[in-house]
């Protein structure tokens, strides 16, 4: 492992020598050395600007795609959204994507497929699709990856109809399953296309030991940790503020939202 001083040497010299950092955590965080999501023929960028991620993301994304392709020649290109800024940080309209380790990406679907299309009973390439989330977990450093409940139902369905064993498929799938931690959980807004987090240890750990120079030398602007909380009835931003010593607007630009409306049972970061 390298000493402190050899990276700053190399942060002085030779930046690009350090490889991509995934820094801090998704939600607030940053990309130092990010590599481009190149083109390619399997995949179709749709903001090439935003599409920045670590080593591992980009080589987990491919080696997925390839497995594919490896048992379903001639197969349509899959749509890549955002992954990261080139630099990380806030993306709108995302809380995450700030780190290098989130990707939105299409579902494999019917002939007149286009980005962002909701994936239904209809239109869902159940064999494809399948073939991809199985190869994202089986074959790459997953966290999570979500997917909305409706689609989760289609490819349980299906992976069950080929012979998946229903204990594994009760492990990684959230419907139809009691597990607390599932790999594949629901979230709204998912039914259009699949949000992958992967873990990039390389890139985090580097991170980790170069983050107070990345800080001292520029590089970098400190990263925000922050607290989790899920509103109650009759909070306000105001009273949130005052119970963990921050601003209203600190909490507003944390999240994203536009007016100091807050809902129940949602969860909020606070910084």
């Amino acid at each position: 492992a390298m000493s402190e001083a050899q990276i700053e040497e190399l942060l002085t010299k030779d930046p690009a020598a350090l490889g991509p950092m995934s820094v801090g955590a998704t939600n607030a965080g940053a990309l130092f050395n990010g590599i481009r999501m190149p083109e390619g023929d399997r995949w179709e960028l749709v903001d090439p600007g935003h599409a920045w991620g670590t080593r591992e993301t980009v080589d987990a994304l491919d080696r997925a795609i390839a497995e594919v392709h490896r048992q379903f020649p001639g197969s349509p290109k899959l749509y890549i959204g955002h992954i990261s800024a080139r630099d990380g940080g806030r993306l709108s309209p995302h809380k995450s994507h700030q780190a290098g380790r989130d990707v939105d990406i299409s579902y494999f679907l019917d002939a007149r497929h286009r980005w962002y299309q909701r994936a239904t009973a209809a239109n869902l390439d159940r064999e494809r699709t399948w073939a991809f989330v199985r190869a994202l977990i089986t074959e790459t450093d997953v966290e999570l990856i979500l997917i909305d409940s409706s689609v989760q139902r289609l490819l349980k369905e299906h992976a069950l109809k080929i012979g998946e064993d229903k204990d594994w498929l009760d492990e990684v799938f959230q419907f139809g399953s009691r597990k607390p931690r599932p790999l594949i959980r629901h979230a709204r807004g998912h039914a259009n296309h699949i949000h992958i987090r992967f873990y990039s240890p390389i890139a985090q750990e580097s991170a980790v030991r170069a983050y107070p120079l990345l800080v001292k030398r520029g590089a970098i602007k400190p990263t925000a940790n922050y607290v989790r909380h899920t509103a109650k009835k009759g909070q306000t931003l105001g009273s949130l503020a005052r119970q963990y010593g921050t601003t209203v607007e600190a909490i507003k630009r944390a999240n994203g939202l536009r007016s100091t409306a807050i809902q129940a049972k949602r969860v909020y970061n606070i910084p």
